[in-house]
């Protein structure tokens, strides 16, 4: 029974007549479901482009539709999974996710938030890898379908309708053993195509870029840009090789897991076998992915190989299995490598891009000339960093100016105190010797005479008698006026000096000195400079060293010198940092005019946020 629902999933009506109802489920693919119907049947117009039925448990949505007129006009529908709404929706732009601390979940999950309705959800994610993404341009289906594809690991897709929003899971697949065919028992007829032409055993993969700057795995394979198969492969089958591109990978890590799988799967042929079956004995449900054990002793044949498909009938019979000896369908990946072409062709790829740049300088011991440049991030690749640098003699350009005179005054708080320290004591002493004197023989005499002086004193006799005293006299003796002369004659004298020392000490003392606040007065009359213009060189340095990102690198003698600095710009991881700015300077011995040249060539993507 056939449900037919709107694109709203409201449900319209049954479709009881519908027939040659069947649907073809693949592995990690797009289920299809495949029906009939009469021209005449009114509920044909309930299956209009876009609307969905729902058969097997499964939700499809209404795709194209072939009318068939013979004897009677019938119209045949094709219907895919629901899961191909997400085709409808896109990675617009550039997108990077993934790499390390980024796990499969979150990748799925930033891939589903770009729907523009919500009709997909995560469920169940078993992997919990660290991968890095790319996507340009892309719908959410392929990107959806691409992110297990570098897994070193079976993996199967599971989408689930039951619930709104419906589920995606992506689990491990289970390889142990789950049904046994036999010839003559439950098989009724197989069909087996071996398809010898796509085996490789030597693959070189390429992702993303042009020419020298596409990337490869040669930094992540021992230099190597090819992978091989095991020697006994090589042995059977020689060495076969073929070159594998895939412009979506951006991360040479990512790249090689993806062509390691992919080599696994090409080194032998592929066998598929087509199985109708009568009796199908299993062990339970049948589903896409499991282990099956074919047994054919008619064609010599005992193997464990893989449900790629299942044809189902009206009543959910089985029909027909494919089962194969790949665990992935490589004829899907070279194929879908051809099917990408429309999507790789609005990938960015970029091109080889050459840039140059220059400065010149006067420049000294203390100060370089300085060359800064920017590397963008979107700089995939570098090839080479050149400059080319070269030492001249030192350059002055110089034209006086007419101006007037000018009166200057310094500002009055000029004044200021000085003080030293207190430590400023010493001492001095003298020698220890005999010392004589002597003064001279005519020197040293004078004479002293005093003047004319004094009073003529005479003796009086005279008597007193005071009461109760006895009668008594006073004699006086006259002093008549007189002078001295005092008189020295010429002499010498001679003082000897013993041995002795005179010492002297000074203690600790300080000095201030203070200046009071004062201001100076000047003045320059109106005047003019006059000289010749031109360029006066002087001087050269002999000697330079070079700089990268203010780290010495190297001094070099000469005047001139082309140096290849791409080495020096290696950060420690072995990396040019992308996105930053670099620098470049040179510093002379001595006073000299620089020139530095630089010249960049690298792989660009046209990525930005805006064109102007």
């Amino acid at each position: 029974m056939i449900e037919v629902y709107d694109k709203n999933l409201k449900k319209l009506g049954v479709l009881e007549r519908a027939f040659n109802v069947y649907s073809e489920e693949s592995l990690n693919l797009v289920d299809f479901l495949h029906f009939s119907l009469n021209f005449k049947d009114m509920k044909r117009k309930l299956c209009q482009p876009f609307n969905f039925v729902k058969a097997f448990g499964k939700f499809f949505r209404i795709m194209p539709t072939t009318l068939n007129k013979s004897q009677a006009t019938i119209i045949e529908y094709t219907c895919e999974h629901s899961i191909a709404r997400l085709m409808d929706s896109i990675l617009f732009g550039s997108h990077t996710i993934g790499n390390r601390g980024v796990y499969t979940e979150e990748v799925l999950n930033y891939i589903l938030s770009h729907q523009t309705k919500n009709i997909w959800k995560l469920g169940k994610c078993e992997f919990r890898r660290q991968f890095e993404y790319h996507f340009e341009q892309e719908n959410l289906l392929s990107a959806l379908l691409s992110v297990p594809k570098p897994f070193n690991e079976d993996y199967v897709f599971e989408f689930g309708t039951e619930n709104d929003p419906f589920t995606i899971n992506l689990l491990k697949r289970d390889t142990s053993v789950k049904h046994y065919y036999m010839a003559g028992k439950n098989i009724i007829t197989t069909n087996v195509e071996e398809e010898p032409t796509e085996i490789c055993t030597r693959l070189y993969p390429l992702g993303a870029g042009e020419g020298v700057n596409q990337i490869g795995i040669q930094k992540v394979n021992n230099s190597k840009p090819y992978i091989e198969s095991p020697q006994h492969i090589i042995d059977k089958y020689g060495i076969i090789e073929r070159v594998w591109t895939d412009r979506s990978f951006e991360n040479e890590e990512t790249l090689l897991s993806s062509a390691k799988k992919l080599l696994k799967e090409m080194e032998t042929p592929k066998i598929t076998r087509q199985i109708e079956a009568s009796t199908l004995r299993t062990d339970g449900e049948i589903k896409l992915g499991q282990t099956v054990r074919l047994i054919d002793k008619g064609l010599d044949m005992d193997v464990n190989t893989v449900i790629k498909a299942i044809t189902r009938g009206s009543d959910n019979k089985i029909i027909s299995l494919e089962i194969s000896n790949k665990k992935s369908d490589i004829a899907n990946s070279l194929a879908d490598l051809a099917d990408r072409q429309r999507i790789e062709s609005s990938y960015s790829q970029g091109a080889t891009q050459i840039y140059a740049q220059s400065v010149q300088t006067n420049a000294d011991s203390k100060d370089g000339a300085e060359l800064n440049f920017y590397i963008p991030k979107e700089m995939k690749f570098i090839n080479k960093v050149l400059v080319k640098i070269k030492t001249e003699a030192f350059r002055a350009f110089s034209k006086a100016t007419e101006g007037g005179g000018a009166v200057s005054s310094t500002t009055k708080s000029g004044g200021g105190s000085w003080e030293s320290t207190d430590s400023g004591g010493g001492s001095l002493e003298t020698t220890t010797q005999t010392t004589s004197i002597v003064t001279q023989k005519d020197g040293g005499g004078f004479e002293v005479d005093t003047a004319w002086g004094g009073t003529d004193v005479e003796y009086i006799v005279n008597q007193t008698q005071p009461a109760g005293v006895d009668n008594h006299t006073h004699g006086v003796r006259q002093v008549h006026g007189h002078r001295h002369i005092f008189e020295m004659p010429d002499h010498k004298h001679e003082v000897d000096s013993k041995p002795h020392s005179h010492s002297i000490r000074i203690p600790s003392h300080k000095h201030d000195v203070r200046i009071p606040s004062h201001k100076h007065d000047f003045k320059i009359p109106n005047h003019t400079h006059k000289i010749t213009p031109g360029i006066y060189r002087f001087g050269r340095s002999g000697k330079f060293k070079i700089m990268i990102n203010d780290k010495e690198q190297a001094v070099y003698d000469g005047s001139t010198q082309e140096i290849d600095i791409t080495e020096m710009l290696v950060n420690d991881e072995g990396m040019i940092n992308r996105g930053s700015w670099h620098s470049v300077k040179a510093v002379p011995e001595d006073l000299s005019y620089i020139s530095i040249s630089l010249y960049l060539q690298g792989f660009v993507q046209s990525r930005g946020e805006m064109t102007v």
